[in-house]
């Protein structure tokens, strides 16, 4: 499995950007199992941004979906 990091930062906070890709590299050598066809990569996205643009992102209710995997077959 392969665990990738999405990092959207502004200028005033892109010293992070160094914590987030040491991140990425230390989750995936934790990571690194085989977890099945079904879960072969993660990708984890991170906003830091000045609060100034907190208006363009307002927090949403995650989207949950009812019977999205009904068509896999778990048993493998």
């Amino acid at each position: 499995m392969k665990i990738g990091i999405n990092t959207k930062l502004t200028e005033e906070v892109t010293d992070l950007f160094d914590i987030t890709l040491n991140l990425e590299k230390e989750l995936n050598s934790v990571f690194e199992k085989n977890y099945g066809k079904h879960v072969q990569d993660v990708i984890i996205g991170i906003f830091c941004m000045n609060s100034k643009f907190a208006p363009f992102f307002k927090p949403r209710k995650v989207k949950y979906y009812e019977g999205c995997h009904k068509s896999m077959d778990w048993s493998s």
